[in-house]
């Protein structure tokens, strides 16, 4: 799709990338020097974002699922999946000896909810077609820091907070590449062009300000999570 390859080639991308794989997160947990309040605080913060996603997901299928088949099928795949997550983060928690009760007494950071808060707003007021552009364009960067994190934590951390792999599926679930996500955004795409061919086009410029906004936010994530460094307990 051009525009997604378009929006690949800005420099903002790149920048993002870079700053992503040369993030301190995966550094310090690659040399084994990641905190364990930091791993900790990766999933609690997980917790905040799954339950707000899956909102936003129930709110978009809502406002849009009768306009277009597309945009049901979209919604729906992403939401089934946060369903899938929600159990997988329960594994990893009792993994790492997080209680239900210290993820509700959890204060969510504003660095770590500027993603989730942003994606809500894209729901509710931008047309699918940009959420699922931004989606194309961001998730590839989020699974490979998934991935590197995952193998991370079995290479330094298995035996100190006894991991496997199969505690650890939450963080693989984000780390496999979604192989249905280009159809699924082609589909959206193209029904928002034939709902909008008597009506105002989507411009490039609102496109790009969401992707643009959204790897921020995923940056200000990880940034969020490397403030427990130090903190350990």
């Amino acid at each position: 799709m051009e525009t997604i390859k378009r929006l690949e080639s800005e420099q903002f991308n790149f920048s993002t990338t870079e700053r992503l794989v040369t993030h301190p997160v995966l550094t310090a947990a690659e040399n084994g020097t990641l905190s364990v309040e930091c791993i900790k605080l990766f999933l609690l913060e997980q917790y905040y974002i799954i339950k707000s996603d899956s909102k936003s997901l129930e709110a978009g299928l809502e406002m849009h699922g009768q306009t277009s088949a597309a945009y049901k099928e979209f919604f729906e795949f992403f939401l089934s999946g946060e369903k899938i997550a929600s159990d997988l983060h329960s594994k990893m928690a009792d993994a790492l000896h997080i209680s239900p009760q210290e993820m509700a007494e959890h204060e969510p950071s504003h660095f770590c909810q500027a993603y989730p808060s942003k994606f809500c707003q894209l729901v509710y007021h931008s047309d699918p077609a940009v959420v699922a552009i931004a989606f194309a364009v961001n998730f590839p960067a989020w699974g490979r820091m998934c991935g590197r994190f995952r193998d991370a934590l079995l290479a330094k951390y298995a035996d100190k907070l006894d991991l496997s792999e199969e505690k650890l599926d939450f963080v693989s679930f984000f780390a496999e590449p979604i192989k249905c996500l280009p159809s699924l955004v082609n589909k959206v795409s193209n029904a928002s062009r034939e709902l909008k061919q008597y009506g105002n086009a989507i411009s490039y410029k609102e496109i790009k300000d969401a992707v643009r906004l959204l790897q921020e936010y995923e940056i200000l994530f990880w940034d969020g999570v490397y403030l427990a460094q130090g903190e350990e307990k």
